[in-house]
């Protein structure tokens, strides 16, 4: 695995990609991939809440 510091003009490079087809350059898949499911979640969960009073 090499960084993106140590590649030179020709080297080929195999990129990751999610469900998106997103590319991300880093070593982990997706970086934003814990806060967004935890916003997600939080968001969910407000929304149950909200439902839950309208009634």
């Amino acid at each position: 695995m090499q960084s993106c510091k140590e590649l030179k003009e020709g080297d080929v490079i195999k990129l990751r990609t999610n469900k998106e087809n997103s590319v991300f350059l880093y070593e982990n898949e997706n970086p934003y991939n814990n806060a967004t499911s935890f916003i997600v979640l939080f968001l969910f969960g407000v929304f149950l809440i909200y439902m839950g009073f309208k009634k």
